[in-house]
């Protein structure tokens, strides 16, 4: 594994008033366990709002958590601090879901690129311009981009310049936050393969951030995924989508698009609404939306379980 998370927790406060006093939290992420795979990508999904991003900053320490323990190839990051924590940001990236907002509009891309690099020290000045032109080719870009800046490009471009800026640091490990949904489908596809062949080039392992299941299903070699805070199913990609256990891992699935007309049905009816992450239901969370709910549910919190051989999945009625 290269990177593990042992119940991590991350809450937000409420505060109301004059004074601004806490009135509650928001529990954003859950007493959440994962584990990536060295070389592979781990897709998380859920609908937007279930702690996601939170969970992918918490890994990064970009946020601190709360709680929990995360391991970085069995080095405990959440007791890291100063120089240490400086040094694994080389080995653990992100790419944002914006592309627009995350690159800064004063520099140019041979900046963006090679900015990391400068402020680490990992060459000297030829060196890295040298390695920016190399990523910049690496991410499908011309060498005359270097000298322009992100509004002179297109979303999808700005988004390969993201990537390049994460490359820059030869990390072993990058957050993909939704890094296609902004795009256009043609151009999601190019995104997509780059990402797959920096993986077999450099063995890269992706933690996969998406509300898209057909996306994930192309990309991730094995699927979490997430409500409310809490991951209720953890599986290999293809028994996820063939067998999926939870009712809300069904619900997503069967309100996937369909491009075939002929292969087209009628959208589940979803009773209920996203309950409140401020004032969550006792028991199981999914449960006020669940057509399988039983008295149990109300009443207790369903832990994740193994129903078969790396399939876990966080329902009573297993």
């Amino acid at each position: 594994m290269i990177v593990k998370i042992e119940n991590l927790k991350k809450y937000f406060p409420v505060r109301r008033g004059f004074l601004h006093r806490t009135v509650g939290w928001i529990q954003a992420v859950d007493g959440v366990s994962l584990e990536i795979k060295k070389g592979s990508t781990l897709g998380l999904v859920g609908e937007s709002g279930c702690g996601k991003t939170t969970l992918g900053r918490a890994i990064l320490r970009l946020i601190e958590p709360d709680s929990g323990e995360i391991y970085y190839e069995q080095e405990n990051v959440t007791r890291l601090k100063g120089q240490a924590i400086r040094r694994l940001r080389q080995n653990m990236q992100i790419v944002f879901q914006d592309p627009d907002s995350s690159l800064n509009p004063r520099f140019t891309v041979s900046r963006i690129v090679g900015e990391g690099m400068h402020i680490f020290k990992l060459a000297p000045k030829d060196e890295i311009k040298q390695r920016v032109k190399e990523l910049i080719d690496m991410v499908g870009l011309p060498l005359d981009s270097l000298n322009r800046y992100p509004h002179q490009f297109s979303g999808g471009q700005r988004q390969r310049i993201g990537i390049a800026r994460a490359l820059s640091m030869k990390p072993s490990f990058i957050v993909l936050d939704e890094p296609v949904s902004s795009l256009d489908v043609s151009v999601q596809a190019q995104i997509i393969n780059l990402l797959y062949e920096l993986q077999e080039k450099i063995c890269l392992s992706y933690l996969f951030i998406t509300h898209d299941l057909n996306v994930t299903r192309q990309v991730a070699n094995d699927v979490a995924v997430m409500y409310m805070g809490k991951v209720v199913e953890v599986s290999q990609t293809e028994e996820l989508f063939n067998k999926p256990a939870h009712p809300y891992t069904r619900l997503l699935l069967e309100a996937m698009p369909i491009s075939d007309p002929a292969k087209r049905k009628e959208r589940p009816d979803v009773k209920g609404e996203v309950g409140s992450a401020f004032n969550l239901p006792t028991g199981c969370r999914f449960r006020n939306r669940c057509p399988l709910a039983i008295n149990i549910c109300s009443l207790r919190e369903p832990q994740l379980k193994e129903i078969s051989p790396g399939h876990l999945v966080a329902c009573h009625h297993y």
